[in-house]
Parts: structure tokens; sequence; C-alpha cells
């Protein structure tokens, strides 16, 4: 069981397509997975619960997706500098996944679907997130290929990172 389909919480536009069955490889590492598919973590540990999840390892997969953001936000700034807005959206949606799973990872908790309703709702009990999160993934919900949309995205990866890192000392400390 390699390939698998995407499970219906996940299967949700802009990250997968909703009018065909979504195919995903589970025989990829995991790094190499949450690089490739949006929600990774998540569809796999539905197909195989005993893996390793990275909400239960939050420093070292948290780490790993703000890293992956700051890989590509420049490339996507030459490209809204440049005004291809098509050729940014992919980029785009991908990093929005990737924020919504580090929101929730550090938090210790799997994204729970990636339909927005439920985002919005369930993110109201994260105690680790930017300020008013719930609007601002409506906003680049709304359209995700804008160049508002990457403005609000980088401040709200810019936000959580400075929120994580404070949590990992408060954590560190404590112990």
């Amino acid at each position: 069981m390699n390939d698998v389909p995407v499970p219906d919480p996940y299967c949700e536009a802009p990250f997968y397509s909703s009018s065909v069955t979504e195919v995903i490889s589970l025989s990829v590492p995991i790094e190499e997975g949450i690089r490739k598919y949006p929600f990774y973590a998540e569809i796999r540990s539905i197909y195989r619960p005993v893996d390793p999840k990275p909400w239960t390892e939050v420093e070292k997969y948290v780490s790993f997706l703000l890293q992956e953001w700051k890989q590509e936000k420049g490339k996507l700034a030459a490209l809204y500098q440049e005004r291809k807005r098509a050729e940014a959206s992919p980029f785009m949606v991908k990093q929005l996944a990737n924020l919504i799973s580090a929101l929730w990872w550090a938090n210790e908790k799997p994204v729970p679907s990636a339909k927005p309703s439920i985002l919005s709702k369930e993110s109201e009990r994260l105690h680790i997130k930017p300020f008013n999160i719930e609007d601002r993934l409506a906003f680049v919900f709304e359209a995700p290929d804008h160049h508002a949309s990457f403005v609000q995205l980088k401040e709200m990866f810019d936000e959580l990172e400075k929120r994580f890192k404070v949590s990992l000392l408060k954590t560190k400390k404590s112990n």
C-alpha cells in the first residue's frame, strides 16, 4: 500500500482537487513527503498509525517547516516582483499548508482538516499562534495567489516563529 487516496478531510481546494481522487505515495521518507504533499504527515498517520508523528517532535518538525518557508519566500518575493502570480500560486498553496501544519504541530496537535471552516473554528483552541489567525487565514484562503496574501503569509510565519521560539525557551527553562 504505497499509493493511497487523500482522505476527505484533507482533499480540499486549493491543496488538492476534490473533483478527482487524489493519490499520494507513502513510500517516500517523511521529510520528502512533507515537502511534496500538503498535510502528508496527517495523511500518513491515517494509513500508518505507528509511524513517527511530527506533532510529537515539535522542535524538529516545526523548525523544518520554518526552514522550508525561509528557502521559498525569496523565490515567492521574486515571482511577485516580476508580477508572475500564476507561477507563484502553487508555491503559495504549499506554503499555506506548511503554515497550517506548523501552527498545529507547534501546539502538539495534528492538523484536523484542510477545510477553512474547520481550521478557523479549531484555531481558536491553539495556544501558540499569530494574532488574529482566524481572519488572516481566511484572507489568504480567499486568494492565495495575490501579493497581499503573500505579505500576510510572511507576517504569520514570522509571528509563529517568534511565539514558537518563546514557547521552546519556556519549556526548556521549566525542565
